[in-house]
């Protein structure tokens, strides 16, 4: 099952849980990261359009019921900044 979320955490939000510490001393664990912003990338009104591209109409369609049509495709469609990743 894929589960996805449109929440979006401010910066001075930013937490590490508790648990991560004790959890990482006993080796490598996957973790979930939500970055609280986009980098280079979020002002960026041609990677929102490349973004849009790759919806489909279907997609596109189910987001503006459901969200309307001004919130169809927003900053949590752009892709992490690469310098992020590295």
């Amino acid at each position: 099952m894929l589960l996805a979320t449109t929440m979006i955490v401010p910066a001075s939000a930013a937490t590490v849980a508790p648990e991560l510490p004790a959890l990482l001393a006993q080796g490598p664990r996957p973790v979930w990261v939500f970055f609280t912003d986009k980098g280079a990338l979020e002002n960026d009104a041609a990677a929102l359009e490349t973004t849009t591209t790759h919806l489909s109409e279907r997609a596109l369609a189910r987001r503006a019921r459901a969200l309307g049509a001004a919130l169809a495709v927003g900053w949590v469609d752009l892709p992490n900044d690469p310098a992020y990743l590295d």
